[in-house]
């Protein structure tokens, strides 16, 4: 894509996949690169937490913290804009590239 060319982008149940924090940081690099100012940026992964630990059981230590979805956003220059819970276990955080 084009830099500066959508107004909005998705990464849904597979960013978790990327183990190394070098990946993770290099995708919303990549995010960050296409989004226009002001764009939103739509992550909706499974969080390391209790109740992943409680479904998935030793399978939740795949998933990522809250902590390190939110780090790897604001490193990348975007800014918290919503989070959601979704069926208890998804979680649905929207995040906004600054404007300028």
């Amino acid at each position: 894509m084009k830099q500066s060319s959508s107004t909005a982008g998705a990464v849904s149940s597979q960013a978790h996949e990327l183990r190394r924090p070098v990946d993770r940081a290099a995708l919303f690099g990549e995010c960050v690169r296409v989004l226009r100012p002001g764009g939103t940026l739509l992550l909706v992964e499974h969080l390391r937490d209790t109740a992943n630990a409680a479904v998935y059981g030793p399978g939740a230590w795949r998933f990522q913290t809250r902590r390190t979805w939110l780090d790897h956003a604001v490193g990348a220059g975007l800014r918290p804009a919503g989070e959601r819970r979704i069926a208890g276990l998804v979680t649905a955080f929207a995040f906004r590239r600054s404007a300028g």
